[in-house]
């Protein structure tokens, strides 16, 4: 299942800023790596803005503000809060060996679909448009680097739009989230009898190191997004488990097992846990044919 415009936006953003061989490497080799996402901000003026990915780059003491626009409306409002938002409202939020040095340029990313509704309501701000075969910056930034660097568009032909640096967000079907959150729950299972917590507790999943397992950039997020996330995902295990009894005995039955008898109940879990995947996918098809 594809995740929301908006969570395939943030993947394609956060994937500049990481080494890789099938995304481009852009703001990487820029010395940019992404420190906050989702991080509510008060401004010096008293308004609150909520940038989508904070990236830092110590090579040249500089942050890049983004807000991606999956969808083809922009916040007049949003866009004046924004403008008012100055270097000392960021620098607690980052990490920087000389943060009185410290320059930044708020940027907005699109995507090609809804490019035409975005350009003109994100003025006078440096934009970049992710397409299916290119990246295109609109005005200009700031750091002359930049500029330089998304003079050209950037040829994405061959390339992999990426997936798992933001799996999801809050706001994304549940058809998106079980799978991930399934396949913890038998990693879990599995540990257990080496000693590791039981997947039936609920208090597991409030465990920093098993949701950061099922979310890549969980130190990265606001410790609000983060509380929502535990929130979302508590709640639908929950639900999984109180309307799928098979999965509750499933998983009851492979951390009571021990050594060579393991491999049944394991397949058992697996193949129930896939019978809930393709479930939940089945009624978000539905949901969109009905809508």
């Amino acid at each position: 299942m594809i995740p929301s415009p908006h969570t395939c936006l943030m993947n394609c953003v956060i994937g500049l800023c990481i080494k890789g061989q099938s995304w481009p490497s852009t703001l990487y080799e820029l010395g940019y790596g992404v420190q906050v996402i989702e991080q509510s901000i008060r401004t010096g003026s008293g308004d609150q803005v909520k940038p989508d990915i904070i990236a830092v780059s110590s090579k040249h003491i500089h942050c890049l503000v983004f807000d991606c626009k999956g969808g083809a409306s922009v916040d007049a409002d949003q866009l004046s809060r924004y403008g008012n938002l100055r270097i000392f409202d960021l620098q607690r939020w980052v990490t920087i060996y000389a943060p009185n040095q410290l320059t930044f340029d708020l940027c907005f990313a699109d995507l090609e679909k809804n490019h035409q509704q975005v350009i003109d309501k994100t003025e006078p701000y440096p934009l970049l448009t992710f397409g299916s075969n290119f990246i295109l910056k609109t005005r200009e930034f700031k750091l002359p680097i930049l500029n330089r660097t998304f003079g050209e568009a950037i040829n994405l032909v061959g390339m992999y739009q990426p997936f798992n640096y933001y799996p999801f967000s809050i706001d994304d079907h549940d058809a998106v989230i079980i799978p991930r959150v399934l396949r913890m729950i038998i990693k879990i299972a599995f540990s257990m009898s080496r000693g590791g917590p039981s997947a039936l507790a609920e208090s597991t999943f409030d465990s920093e190191d098993i949701l950061s397992k099922i979310h890549p950039y969980w130190k990265a997020l606001s410790m609000e997004h983060r509380k929502l996330l535990i929130i979302r995902i508590r709640d639908m295990i929950r639900r999984v488990m109180d309307s799928e009894p098979q999965l509750k005995n499933a998983l009851v039955e492979l951390e009571n097992s021990r050594g060579y008898k393991i491999r049944g109940p394991l397949n058992l879990l697996q193949t129930v846990s896939e019978g809930i995947i393709k479930k939940v996918e089945t009624q978000e098809t539905l949901s969109k044919h009905l809508a």
